[in-house]
């Protein structure tokens, strides 16, 4: 019978004069917390996209090299570079997958971030169970109004009266003591926001940097044949090229 009384009240209108407001640094405190693990889960998203979208990048690569190697119909300079390129990029994609199974600094990192956003999640139920307190001392706190509008005519209505004054302080005792505890650990949460988003930042950057370190440490032979013939390729047609440079 209690639980559904409070549930009718929870859910119907609730007069001014006995509504007991959800707490304001409370309330705040949750929105900062809200929008911190909404904004870190995005992050922690975005480096398993960009990890996927690395991998993607060299095995595309590594595999569309290697069979223009194989399917280049002679035995020339060109078929040798194809050939190179290829090995290049297979290289990259080695160097990736060893440091992904050693699990890279960046992956210990993005656990810790993923700990702090579960830390943060941990606090739905008791949210949930602060407002359920809230409720109940809001409810008493009515229920106190209306009994003492009344004038008790007996022993049994000081007695009603009586014994809703103590549910009534001890419904606003328990909910003050939950509140404080909440609070306090939203608190120490919050205090970590700025070590959660550099843990994140550090942790998505270093990805682009081993990333980009696979390409600086085995793609040389790529870059170094891009920048030999970046001009003449830029020209208006490869006709313009002299004879004695191609395959070169």
């Amino acid at each position: 019978m209690h639980a559904i009384k409070k549930v009718f009240h929870k859910v119907g209108p609730v007069s001014e004069d006995i509504k007991i407001p959800v707490n304001a640094e409370f309330a705040d405190l949750k929105g900062k917390l809200d929008m911190t693990s909404t904004a870190l889960k995005t992050l922690e998203t975005n480096i398993k996209q960009a990890e996927k979208e690395w991998k993607s990048i060299f095995e595309t690569e590594a595999k569309a090299l290697e069979e223009v190697a194989t399917r280049y119909p002679e035995g020339d300079a060109t078929r040798d570079s194809a050939k190179s390129f290829s090995d290049a990029a297979y290289a990259m994609l080695k160097q990736y997958q060893e440091r992904s199974v050693a699990q890279m600094d960046y992956h210990v990192i993005a656990d810790k971030v993923k700990g702090y956003i579960a830390e943060i999640t941990a606090l739905g139920p008791d949210y949930t169970k602060l407002e359920s307190l809230r409720v109940e001392y809001e409810m008493y706190s009515g229920k106190m109004k209306g009994l003492e509008s009344k004038d008790p005519k007996n022993e049994k209505g000081e007695h009603k009266l009586h014994r809703n004054e103590e549910k009534l302080a001890s419904a606003k005792s328990a909910y003050e003591e939950k509140l404080q505890a909440v609070t306090s650990r939203q608190k120490e949460l919050l205090n970590l926001m700025q070590s959660g988003f550099k843990a994140a930042f550090t942790s998505f950057f270093l990805l682009q940097a081993y990333m980009m370190d696979a390409m600086d440490s085995n793609g040389k032979p790529i870059y170094d044949y891009s920048e030999k013939y970046k001009t003449a390729m830029l020209a208006e047609g490869v006709s313009v090229m002299a004879a004695s440079d191609i395959g070169k």
